[in-house]
């Protein structure tokens, strides 16, 4: 496990997708500020956070670079014969994928965060921005790991970059767009099990609108999601003739 763990540590600092995604998000982030889009720096953190799809889809992104190279090169066949066992294999690639969507997610606010405070400012003071930030993004955060599991899913049964890319980021639009259609259409939406999707709660971060109790209920949901993913997923690796 120990080995495994160092082997893909290691590839993922030789990794740069991580990195070039966020340079992208960080880009089109950038110019949404220097064209006075956002009012102030804490505006951009709002409107950034609310805008769920974008890292949504970066994570989508990101695992057909980051959980398929060892089936495309066999180096998973070199690593079973080792004596490892599939499941260790399969946790140790999960930890890498969230490492590196954790990464994508924190960097691409915190640097618009700055570059927004350089160019607009801020209409509270420096102090009270960094702990919206930080807590904002701390919270929703697991709600994201979440998903990205639903995405490490994909790419554990199609063992292709391409297929397991293109059916997470179809499976992310719909989801996304059809959640918030369905939510928002609603009379009495927080009445609704759809207050409970992450789609939902994580906007309601940023606005700081979310109750207690839902954020609790929704981390559950999320813990429940990722050990159901790991565990579907270990047992359709077991089975998988690669």
């Amino acid at each position: 496990m120990l080995y495994l763990m160092k082997a893909e540590l290691y590839k993922f600092k030789k990794d740069i997708s991580a990195w070039i995604i966020s340079f992208l998000l960080i880009c089109c982030a950038g110019i949404s500020i220097f064209t006075k889009v956002y009012s102030s720096a804490e505006n951009t953190v709002l409107n950034l956070g609310k805008d769920s799809m974008i890292l949504i889809l970066a994570c989508a992104v990101y695992v057909g670079f980051s959980c398929t190279d060892d089936f495309i090169n066999r180096t998973v066949i070199h690593a079973i014969t080792c004596g490892n066992r599939r499941f260790h294999i399969l946790l140790v690639k999960y930890c890498r994928y969230i490492l590196g969507c954790t990464i994508i997610i924190i960097s691409y606010m915190c640097i618009s965060m700055m570059i927004a405070f350089l160019a607009l400012g801020t209409e509270i003071t420096l102090p009270d921005l960094f702990v919206y930030a930080v807590k904002s993004l701390v919270l929703s955060l697991p709600l994201f790991w979440g998903i990205a599991a639903i995405f490490f899913f994909f790419a554990i049964i199609t063992r292709k970059p391409a297929m397991a890319m293109g059916i997470s980021v179809a499976c992310s639009i719909m989801g996304v767009v059809f959640t918030n259609k369905a939510y928002f259409s609603m009379q009495q939406p927080d009445n609704s099990l759809l207050r409970f999707s992450p789609v939902i709660q994580i906007p309601m971060i940023y606005e700081q609108t979310l109750s207690a109790c839902d954020y609790q209920s929704a981390i559950m949901l999320s813990i429940f999601t990722t050990s159901i993913v790991l565990l579907v997923g270990a047992a359709i690796f077991n089975k998988a003739e690669l």
